[in-house]
């Protein structure tokens, strides 16, 4: 589905702008068509298809935007077909069929363009797909460098955070991977997410290399590996959205206690995970 940033107080919508938006809303059954023909196409684009409707008919019945239907606010029968009360208005069955043919024309010639576009960047189109199984969710920056080629960069930080006793002495270390796209401009305002699985039975490998992370294990349902073993990419990852850091609780990973005349309470256990 095809989700665009609300435009915040706008009142004033011109037909051209109107046309575009129908192109990009009808864009996601082209592509389908185009990938897999349309004995293939899925019930996916249902969503776009409402939002090209609905556009469509207030360009029509609405706007004045047909020259065919003309100048008429045809705003409570608009209303009926959002399931409104249409309060006894009505139109003669011609002038149905004529908005409904205008409406119908205004949604091919977005499927059309929006289907010319895609096969003149074909390639772009297919960076695009492949980008999106990779990380599921772009923002417009984000599309734009797939679309030129440019991959989504990561860098991944390992290290130690000490932990203090009440009295500032320092009694254990605790092991994290960082990690954090390189390719974005919006660092302040980006979401910072940390991952802990409760210890001491396992540190937060299985979060890092089986849900959130930027590459999991070739492995099947039942988790079992899969040849040839190594890892691919996550295509589910949250990176996309949002940094991660990893953290191990202490006496998983490479999370020690450093002072061994520390109590080991101060560690183990569902309270102590939390504080």
């Amino acid at each position: 589905m095809v989700v665009s940033l609300p435009e915040i107080e706008r009142l004033s919508w011109h037909k051209n702008e109107c046309k575009q938006k129908l192109a990009m809303t009808m864009a996601g059954k082209a592509a389908e068509i185009l990938k897999w023909g349309e004995g293939d196409v899925s019930n996916g684009p249902s969503g776009d298809i409402q939002q090209a409707s609905s556009l469509a008919r207030a360009m029509v019945m609405r706007w004045g935007m047909s020259d065919k239907v003309g100048d008429i606010d045809y705003q409570a029968a608009h209303e009926g077909y959002a399931g409104g009360n249409i309060g006894g208005f009505s139109i003669s069955t011609k002038t149905k069929e004529l908005i409904e043919q205008e409406v119908k024309s205004l949604i091919d010639d977005g499927y059309t363009l929006a289907l010319s576009i895609l096969k003149k960047k074909k390639k772009e189109f297919e960076r695009l797909a492949q980008g999106l199984l990779e990380y599921e969710t772009l923002t417009g920056d984000e599309i734009n460098k797939i679309i030129k080629g440019q991959k989504l960069t990561f860098k991944a930080t390992t290290g130690t955070q000490p932990v203090w006793d009440e009295a500032g002495k320092t009694i254990a270390a605790v092991h994290y991977t960082y990690y954090e796209r390189t390719d974005i401009d919006r660092k302040p305002t980006r979401p910072l997410v940390i991952s802990f699985n409760g210890g001491p039975g396992s540190g937060s490998v299985w979060m890092h290399l089986a849900y959130t992370g930027p590459s999991i294990l070739k492995i099947d349902d039942e988790g079992f590996p899969v040849q040839p073993y190594g890892i691919k990419t996550n295509p589910y990852s949250i990176l996309d959205v949002a940094d991660i850091v990893f953290v191990n609780p202490i006496n998983t990973g490479f999370s020690r206690i450093t002072d061994p005349e520390a109590e080991r309470e101060t560690f183990f256990g569902v309270n102590a995970d939390i504080k």
